[in-house]
């Protein structure tokens, strides 16, 4: 009897592991590259712009975010390091960057920053929402005012 309980134990065990290490990864899990926005607001309102540079990474409950921002490539401009002029230090600004945690529930996914370019990001309480859907290697996120970002899995 004893041997009959060490075996269904063992078996029991067995399962469970399996189950864990069979668990799925959430599905925006990996990496996924920009290749398209449309903004809700400003003078391209609703028109897909050529992206620049841009990556999303998910693990399990974290992620990174860095893109450069606009439809043109950031050009290297500073005549005098010391002294940048203003549209130097806004053509250095075209970036976002922020990392933290994310929620999926449904098709909603949360934000909580830890750390981002944005200090008004990380402030505590402060979250973001974006709706997504994926079909097939194609990642759409739909912010809050109806703009889009389109990303491409890249593993």
């Amino acid at each position: 009897m004893a041997r009959r309980s060490f075996i269904i134990g063992g078996l029991a065990l067995t399962l469970a592991a399996s189950t864990l290490s069979g668990q799925t990864n959430p599905p925006l899990h990996g990496a996924w590259a920009v290749v398209e926005d449309t903004p809700a607001r400003g003078p391209n309102a609703g028109k897909p712009m050529r992206q620049q540079p841009g990556i999303f990474v998910f693990t399990g409950r974290h992620y990174a975010v860095v893109r450069v921002l606009g439809e043109t490539p950031r050009q290297v401009t500073r005549k005098d390091p010391a002294n940048p002029t203003v549209a130097e230090l806004q053509e250095e600004n075209r970036i976002a960057a922020q990392g933290g945690t994310y929620e999926i529930k449904g098709d909603t996914i949360t934000y909580r920053r830890i750390a981002a370019r944005s200090i008004a990001n990380m402030a505590p309480g402060n979250s973001a929402v974006d709706t997504f859907k994926i079909e097939g290697n194609t990642l759409t996120l739909t912010g809050p005012g109806g703009g889009q970002l389109k990303l491409t899995r890249l593993e």
